[in-house]
């Protein structure tokens, strides 16, 4: 027999990764990561110790290299812990503004190139 799952999500999550830095509450300190998964709406993240559903986060997204072009709230919406070892979380954007809905749609469309950056 075959189950057929029914996607919830109202937009599509692009696998293009996308430079983050997460800044939670009671942290010292930013978590560096890079998206598994990215929408409009939100991120799909990942990091090395559990992170709890209903967490508040800020979201600092990179998506050309020198600045942060998106800047947000967000709430944890879900989090799993994978085989790798690693922390799985769904992340929520709750304020992006027009300009940066705008930035990020323009860097999610098909067809765009990914500039690489190198380390000197």
């Amino acid at each position: 027999m075959v189950t057929t799952v029914q996607e919830q999500r109202r937009q599509k999550r692009y696998t293009r990764p996308v430079c983050a830095w997460l800044m939670f509450r009671h942290e010292p300190s930013a978590i560096g990561t890079v998206s598994v998964d990215v929408s409009l709406e939100g991120g799909r993240f990942c990091a090395l110790e559990p992170v709890a559903a209903g967490t508040p986060v800020l979201v600092y997204l990179q998506l050309r290299p020198g600045t942060f072009s998106v800047e947000c709230k967000g709430r944890v919406c879900w989090s799993r812990q994978m085989a790798d070892g690693l922390e799985h979380f769904g992340v929520r954007f709750l304020d992006l503004s027009e300009p940066e809905t705008e930035e990020l749609a323009a860097f999610l469309a098909p067809g765009r190139t990914i500039p690489v950056m190198a380390a000197v």
